[in-house]
């Protein structure tokens, strides 16, 4: 807005206090008597903005306190200005948990569809921030369960990245994809094998993702599992279907990438599961070839023997056969 002050909440040493600043530690204090006495006394207050774009409802809704919130919109601030990131203090209060202040700033009238710099939209941050009762009451406002951010992640995915099982079976129950694909076709359950969330991955495949789903290179969560050493994951995706024996467009395999990345016990693993000691890939690259190549020493030695086991165990059994 034109008119709104553009008051700093930063003073020079020594100088007195501008009421914006007492307003913006009123709010940081949750002192409600103090903040009202402001208001007023400074009715245009309300909307004043701090140098990083922050009016006093962003400062109220970062702190989740509904009753702050409620004393601002009765003082006519606005919810529709955005600080400097592009967020309107609905977005600010998804960033805390509880679901008071952002179903105050809903019912004056916050756009729950409002996207910020970044293309987030306040569903976004609640799915990394919040909980389930935001989430609901976001989608009650008319949320979006599918949006996309500027980097094409939807809030399910971004609950999956953080940890947040719970929000992200909300989601699901509301209407997200559980094989929602990113730019490079990784879904929910590529996410949660690459994180140390085995029970992550069991609910997403209870709910339906796909275990031998691919990105845009071919890699399954099983894949993923290997990469990050999360043994706990592929046992669960083996046992629900995974492939074993799955390919990436290069002709990678899971013992590829546990080779790749030295996990010695994911390599074990494998090998116990029956996964074949020495694929191709399209370029001729055996998973001891890999290893050997980035000076995985163990990792090398154990490939090289299981290799060697087998062939002679081939090699007796041909012989018994003649």
């Amino acid at each position: 807005m034109a008119n709104t002050p553009d008051h700093s909440v930063h003073q020079p040493a020594g100088a007195r206090r501008s009421p914006a600043q007492r307003l913006i530690e009123a709010l940081d204090a949750g002192d409600s008597v103090a903040l009202d006495e402001l208001l007023h006394a400074h009715p245009n207050l309300a909307d004043a903005r701090s140098r990083a774009g922050a009016t006093a409802l962003h400062h109220a809704a970062r702190w989740g306190d509904e009753s702050l919130v409620e004393l601002l919109l009765k003082s006519g601030a606005s919810v529709s200005q955005r600080n400097t990131d592009g967020r309107t203090a609905l977005h600010t209060a998804c960033c805390s948990p509880g679901a008071g202040a952002a179903r105050s700033l809903i019912r004056a009238g916050a756009d729950a569809k409002a996207q910020d710099s970044f293309g987030q939209t306040p569903l976004h941050l609640a799915a990394q921030f919040s909980d389930a009762e935001t989430i609901h009451v976001l989608l009650a406002a008319g949320a979006d369960v599918s949006a996309h951010d500027s980097a094409g992640a939807e809030p399910v995915h971004i609950a999956i990245q953080t940890g947040r099982q719970q929000v992200a079976n909300a989601l699901i129950s509301s209407g997200a994809d559980v094989n929602a694909a990113l730019a490079d076709g990784a879904t929910p359950l590529h996410l949660a094998a690459r994180e140390e969330h085995a029970r992550d991955a069991t609910q997403l495949i209870l709910l339906g993702a796909d275990v031998n789903a691919q990105t845009t290179d071919g890699r399954t969560p099983l894949h993923e599992a290997a990469a990050h050493g999360r043994i706990n994951t592929a046992q669960r995706l083996l046992e629900t279907g995974a492939d074993l024996e799955a390919q990436t467009k290069s002709g990678w395999r899971a013992l590829h990438f546990a080779a790749e990345r030295n996990r010695i016990q994911m390599i074990q693993a494998l090998l116990a599961l029956g996964a074949e000691p020495a694929p191709r890939t399209k370029r001729g690259a055996t998973p001891f070839m890999r290893a050997k190549m980035n000076e995985h020493t163990e990792a090398a030695a154990i490939l090289q023997s299981h290799s060697q086991n087998l062939w002679s165990r081939l090699a007796r059994a041909i012989s018994g056969a003649a």
